[in-house]
């Protein structure tokens, strides 16, 4: 697939799914390092750090409505677009830009690159193979634990909500008895986050104490 198809597909892909992601606040960030930001074939990375590193929700997944989200997208070697939750992250700015200066930044912006391809890795310079290689060895391992997983839940006749206590093995579903059935993306986490993105003082998520808990505000708001 050429460079051209693969942005044409990821900008229809955003286009579809603009209404779950227009509250997420956006910034520009100017890469201004001797080392590239390098594309893939799936470039529109959607992560969340405070999923990975918060125990509430150990071993879930999260969405593009998910609190702590982040959608990352880079332009041009020099150029990245960032939307994130500004309820949960805080990322200081220059109308709207944000100046990276230390090559640890732009790492971890490619570490996302190389976990979210399928198959191709792209750069506009030609001698970045020992570079893209020392990057690849760093994911190798977290990259072949992502995939898919399925849960079951039994269902709570009271309100037919999904909840954590409520599940169980597949081996244990008796003849008759009423389940959910949750298929979900496992993400792999990065070597390290990008150290512009920070804590925001006196961050908040929204939650309704179920599975699809955690979410945005504006989410809350609909």
């Amino acid at each position: 697939m050429e460079v051209k198809e693969v942005v044409h597909k990821v900008m229809q892909s955003i286009l579809k799914d603009r209404h779950l992601i227009h509250d997420l606040k956006v910034c520009i960030l100017k890469n201004n390092t001797k080392t590239d930001f390098i594309t893939s074939d799936h470039p529109a990375v959607l992560t969340n750090r405070w999923y990975f590193l918060n125990k509430k929700v150990q071993f879930r997944s999260f969405g593009l409505q998910s609190a702590g989200g982040l959608f990352i997208l880079p332009l041009t070697p020099r150029i990245l677009m960032l939307a994130y939750d500004k309820d949960v992250y805080s990322i200081a700015n220059v109308k709207g830009w944000v100046q990276l200066k230390n090559r640890c930044d732009v790492d971890a912006f490619n570490y996302l690159q190389l976990l979210n391809c399928r198959a191709n890795i792209y750069t506009a310079n030609p001698d970045s193979a020992r570079y893209l290689e020392s990057l690849h060895n760093k994911v190798e391992y977290s990259k072949s634990l992502q995939g898919h997983k399925t849960e079951f839940y039994i269902s709570d006749n009271s309100d037919g909500k999904i909840r954590d206590e409520n599940r169980i093995d597949v081996s244990e579903i008796k003849v008759n008895q009423k389940f959910f059935k949750v298929s979900q993306t496992v993400y792999a986490t990065p070597p390290i986050w990008p150290r512009v993105i920070n804590w925001k003082p006196n961050g908040f998520i929204m939650t309704n104490d179920t599975y699809d808990d955690f979410v945005r505000q504006a989410v809350v708001k609909k």
